[in-house]
């Protein structure tokens, strides 16, 4: 079907985080569909011969962090939490891709999460070849946030930044937002990939990306992988009480991030009988002891797939209670594992969950919302609804072609 297609994918991560799940699901699907796709990565995790590493000049990405730690160090005046996983600009890296391209001579670039050194994005001035960059978050639009916590400032030119505390309209993040802007002007022809309807709303009202063709393509998954097992058998293993609805909570850092809303679930849980529910929370070694009254499963980090795919089929619900999300990956494995989801009314969710039909929709911020939705699917099966769904929107099948189509409509 799209075996004339040479596709590179570029990704900081070959598995490790979210956006790297996706991008390399990406890769070995179209794979699958006789499109000659290439990962360039930072970091390695398999043999995958696809799979390309970017050389890697230590000595001199020293010097680039210690620039970029100098630099940050002068602009942000204001303490600001996680500063240097929220703002990392990608315009100090030493790091090159330029000979990659050149020797395996792409059709097309792909980008999907590229930040944390992973090239220079000057690097893709004149390069002759078109670029699409998937969103992964909201980073590639705004002064240097990975998620603007609903401010809304990269509507404009950013500046005055609430995370930074800041009143300055020139600071760090108006800098790098206009050196975004000159930079995208100069990447030719950039089309943009939104990979939930929200972000792409999003994408479109930001004056960065106001001369990019934008499009809502989402993230596919393998439903021979992820589906359901034998919840029986997986709940007895877990010990997990079959009298009992089990509620699974979880994502990288989901319990020390405030963005994926812990406390809101913490708050939903009190409102329930420990004596119906047990909770299972994995992704989060150091999970905090404040829930005495109710049973918790600590399942720690998951590396192993099929472990993953046991853990959601044996859940009775999924709680995802994110004050901000693109199209979460969990949310995608859990439904395809038939486990309904909860979550809150926002963003990427409603790409997925369908109310009362597959999931639950809370209203957003509200505890009291998400505990009802939890009592709601504990009485409601929807499992086969959940299953169902995925399948006929999320599927390699149904995916793949639309991202060859586009492929091919870019090239034409």
């Amino acid at each position: 079907m799209g075996n004339l297609l040479k596709i590179l994918i570029v990704n900081t991560n070959e598995n490790r985080g979210g956006a790297a799940i996706a991008a390399n699901r990406l890769h070995c699907s179209l794979r699958k569909f006789g499109v000659n796709s290439t990962m360039l990565v930072l970091a390695k995790d398999s043999s995958d011969e696809h799979v390309v590493l970017v050389h890697n000049n230590r000595i001199k990405n020293k010097i680039c962090w210690e620039i970029n730690a100098l630099i940050k160090r002068h602009d942000f005046r204001m303490p600001v939490q996680n500063s240097e996983k929220t703002y990392f600009s990608n315009l100090y890296s030493c790091n090159h891709i330029k000979r990659h391209i050149k020797r395996i001579d792409p059709d097309i670039i792909h980008l999907h999460w590229v930040n944390d050194n992973l090239f220079n994005l000057g690097e893709l001035r004149r390069i002759g070849r078109p670029v699409v960059w998937s969103l992964h978050d909201m980073w590639p639009f705004t002064g240097g946030c990975h998620y603007d916590c609903g401010c809304g400032r990269f509507r404009d030119d950013c500046g005055r930044c609430p995370l930074l505390n800041s009143d300055q309209s020139d600071d760090i993040t108006n800098k790098i937002y206009r050196k975004k802007k000159q930079l995208y002007g100069e990447i030719k022809p950039l089309y943009i990939l939104g990979l939930s309807r929200w972000i792409c709303d999003s994408a479109k009202t930001s004056s960065l990306l106001s001369e990019c063709k934008i499009k809502n393509i989402p993230n596919c998954i393998d439903t021979k992988k992820y589906r359901q097992g034998d919840r029986i058998v997986l709940r007895d293993d877990l010990g997990v009480s079959n009298e009992k609805t089990l509620v699974l909570f979880g994502g990288v850092d989901g319990v020390g991030d405030p963005r994926k809303g812990f406390s809101y679930l913490i708050d939903a849980l009190m409102q329930l009988d420990p004596a119906k529910y047990e909770l299972a929370i994995f992704g989060s070694n150091n999970v905090p002891e404040i829930l005495n009254s109710f049973k918790v499963h600590n399942l720690g980090f998951i590396r192993n797939v099929e472990k993953m795919v046991g853990i959601y089929s044996c859940a009775d619900i999924l709680v995802l209670p994110s004050i901000q999300e693109n199209l979460s990956n969990v949310v995608m494995e859990s439904l395809a594992c038939s486990t309904p989801v909860v979550a809150f009314d926002i963003g990427g969710n409603r790409d997925m969950i369908k109310h009362k039909h597959n999931g639950y929709l809370a209203k957003i911020k509200s505890a009291k919302s998400l505990a009802e939705g939890i009592e709601w699917l504990a009485l409601n099966d929807l499992r086969e609804n959940a299953r169902c769904f995925v399948q006929d929107h999320f599927a390699e099948d149904v995916v793949i072609p639309q991202y060859i189509n586009f492929y091919r409509d870019l090239l034409n």
